[in-house]
């Protein structure tokens, strides 16, 4: 039993700390290698089990852990129709809308489609679209593709420029914003803002009767500045809006 040789020693094979057995730097429930220890496999913290660094209820990889893809609400997918009649107009206001509407320029005829395309984290890809009048998407329209906000129970997206078409033909609103609040159900998304600059081009006509201001990008006065509240967007069901280029 000495410490150069066979046996109980320090160097080689047996109960001791350089070689084969239960010691510190070989096969065995050791420090460095196969087992139940800190270093191989087994349920230790480096390697595969219920430890911190691989696969199982951990904290860096699948499973029950920190670090895995949280999976989307239920109505990621669904189409969501802006109902105009729940709309409470700030700018313009009601009866100057009404009066828009008297000479051609009806504000309100084309329903307002959006469908979130996915959610990860806070963020919430989501395409926008005109529709028909039963909420229906018109694939006559070009849809358009945006970076949203989730951050529970809240969504929006903007600001982003887009093509409208109204009844007297289609307009560019730049600056679009909406938030609103998503149902526990999603069935409804409701208390919804949205604004924006409504560029009338050949229809400046209608500034007669609204109050139009210089536009982003032209610098002409034919924009009018739209601002409502309180607005509530209808689920339709599934989807997601076709892609229109």
């Amino acid at each position: 039993d000495d410490d150069d040789s066979v046996g109980d020693d320090d160097d080689t094979v047996g109960d001791d700390d350089d070689s084969a057995g239960d010691d510190d730097d070989s096969v065995g429930d050791d420090d460095d290698t196969v087992g139940d220890d800190d270093d191989s496999v087994g349920d230790d913290d480096d390697s595969a089990g219920d430890d911190d660094d691989s696969a199982g209820d951990d904290d860096d990889s699948a499973g029950d852990d920190d670090d895995s893809a949280a999976v989307e609400p239920a109505w990621v997918g669904d189409i969501y129709c802006l109902d105009w009649s729940s709309v409470t107009w700030v700018t313009p206001d009601a009866t100057t809308i009404a009066l828009a509407n008297a000479v051609g320029l009806d504000l309100t005829s084309v329903p307002m489609l959006m469908s979130p395309l996915s959610i990860v984290g806070t963020d919430a890809d989501q395409r926008i679209t005109g529709g028909a009048g039963n909420c229906t998407q018109d694939l006559a329209i070009d849809t358009l593709d945006t970076l949203g906000t989730w951050n529970d129970p809240d969504i929006g997206f903007g600001p982003v420029n887009m093509s409208v078409p109204l009844s007297t033909g289609t307009y560019t609103i730049y600056d679009v914003t909406m938030t609103g609040e998503m149902d526990v159900t999603g069935a409804q998304i409701t208390d919804s803002d949205l604004s924006g600059l409504l560029d009338l081009g050949g229809a400046s006509s209608a500034c007669a009767v609204l109050t139009c201001v210089p536009c982003p990008v032209t610098g002409t006065a034919t924009c009018v500045e739209l601002q409502a509240e309180d607005a509530d967007w209808n689920n339709v069901g599934a989807g997601p809006l076709v892609y229109v280029p």
